[in-house]
């Protein structure tokens, strides 16, 4: 990283924003770096993450619905389309968009009684609150983070 950005310089090139899969880990390693550089958290990670949580001895039509309802908990509200097309909301919209997705999905049970919340799932979703605080998942960019991965 400390190669790339002196042929950054060299150029004239600043680096705007770096997406990784473990920002809170390597922040200060890269904050280091790239000082006015915003790390943020691909939406990819979240979104491979939670449905490994999920009922996993079948493909359950109730999963596929959850992990569709929770994708969109990082779009604007103007933001509806099948594709993102507006940056990812702010902190505070995206935290009301997971209560809500998790109000809603908290009584629902598989065939098998299990909860689609379940308890690997919260897990998950108290993790995911932690990098939503720190703005990780805010304002990314259209074509920024899980497109280009």
């Amino acid at each position: 990283m400390k190669n790339l950005k002196c042929r950054f310089d060299q150029q004239k090139v600043t680096c705007d924003t770096i997406f990784v899969d473990d920002c809170c880990k390597v922040c200060s390693k890269l904050q280091q770096i790239f000082p006015k550089c915003q790390l943020s958290l691909t939406c990819l990670m979240p979104s491979k993450e939670l449905p490994l949580k999920c009922q996993r001895t079948e493909k359950h039509y109730l999963s596929s619905s959850f992990i569709d309802d929770f994708k969109m908990i990082f779009r604007a509200d103007a933001d509806q389309g099948e594709i993102r097309a507006i940056e990812t909301s702010d902190e505070q919209t995206i935290m009301s968009n997971l209560e809500r997705l998790t109000e809603r999905w908290k009584d629902v049970k598989y065939g098998t009684g299990e909860a689609v919340l379940n308890a690997n799932v919260m897990h998950e979703i108290v993790n995911l609150k932690e990098h939503i605080e720190r703005a990780c998942l805010s304002g990314i960019p259209v074509g920024g983070g899980s497109t280009r991965n």
